[in-house]
């Protein structure tokens, strides 16, 4: 990897502990943290989107691997990175960004699936619905969709 390069991942969704996709892609963590960045979170059939900046915060977990570019490249392949989009029109870009752990509130750069949707508005019109909480697993909790394990 890059000298600079992140070397955790921030997760928000469904490979959060707890969630359908943390047991088979990040149980093997070496940590894992909450943290929040600086984004909005929607909520889709299933599973979550992320567009960062806006000023809201997205709640969710810095995890850190023992090899971030080995799983790295399995992620990418589950959420759609450079493919075609899925059938129901989304695959995520992977971005460097920033994230603020909650514990001592240390910055943290990290990598984060984000939607590629061209705006807030794009998201709005294929049925998103914003998570006013920022946090995805609060949602769920509430009844409002996804699936826990």
């Amino acid at each position: 990897m890059e000298r600079d390069a992140p070397v955790h991942l921030f997760v928000y969704g469904t490979l959060r502990r707890g969630f359908r996709n943390h047991a088979a892609y990040a149980a093997d963590a070496l940590e894992a943290e909450d943290a929040e960045i600086e984004g909005e979170l929607y909520a889709l059939p299933g599973w979550p989107a992320l567009v960062l900046g806006g000023g809201a915060a997205a709640r969710g977990e810095l995890l850190r691997f023992p090899d971030l570019a080995a799983k790295l490249a399995v992620l990418d392949s589950l959420e759609g990175v450079g493919g075609p989009p899925w059938p129901e029109g989304v695959g995520f870009l992977r971005a460097a960004a920033t994230a603020r752990r909650l514990r001592d509130s240390r910055r943290v750069p990290t990598w984060v699936y984000v939607h590629p949707a061209a705006g807030r508005e794009a998201l709005l019109r294929s049925g998103a619905v914003r998570v006013a909480s920022g946090d995805w697993a609060t949602h769920v909790r509430a009844g409002a969709g996804g699936r826990i394990e």
